[in-house]
């Protein structure tokens, strides 16, 4: 082999090695920022935050239910001699659509501030720090680190890609 072509050998294997290691930093990157969005996942939230939280998944059973009791409402005469003739004929334990049996959704619906004040009760024997991050600091500070990991792995893609246009992986 000659000497041009054995240094140019060397140089091709010395790219080589500077993209792997370049792909390993970056590799690296990502385990610490991947790392570091764990630990704000994971830190607990406030004792009012767990509350909302509890609050949100109460509204996702409520469902509907209180639109549909609003609806009927808003098509309820309001008039005196109207209320004063009949009582209003609104299904107040199920949806419209329904049997008179009492639906999930109804209990939901009505005792929504009873079940978040006992949670509270509760709450107040659990362990939440009082300095956490608040929810929304935290959704930031994620996004930005989900795009920092984006960013990270397009760049790495095209240096493995470079890599493979070069013949030197597969």
């Amino acid at each position: 082999m000659t000497a041009r072509l054995d240094s140019l050998l060397k140089q091709v294997n010395a790219a080589a090695r500077e993209v792997v290691a370049a792909i390993q930093d970056i590799d690296s990157r990502i385990a610490a920022l991947n790392e570091k969005r764990q630990g704000i996942g994971e830190a607990p939230v406030n004792r009012a935050e767990f509350l909302s939280y509890i609050g949100t998944s109460i509204d996702q059973k409520i469902g509907r239910f209180g639109a549909e009791k609003e609806r009927e409402m808003v098509n309820m005469p309001t008039a005196f001699f109207a209320l004063e003739g009949a009582a209003p004929s609104m299904k107040f334990l199920s949806p419209s659509f329904a049997p008179v049996t009492i639906s999930e959704e109804a209990c939901y619906f009505y005792l929504k501030p009873m079940i978040l004040a006992r949670m509270a009760e509760l709450a107040e024997g659990l362990d939440f720090p009082e300095d956490s991050i608040p929810v929304e600091k935290r959704r930031e500070m994620i996004a930005v680190i989900d795009l920092e990991i984006t960013k990270l792995r397009t760049e790495r893609a095209e240096l493995a890609s470079q890599l493979q246009k070069a013949g030197v992986v597969r």
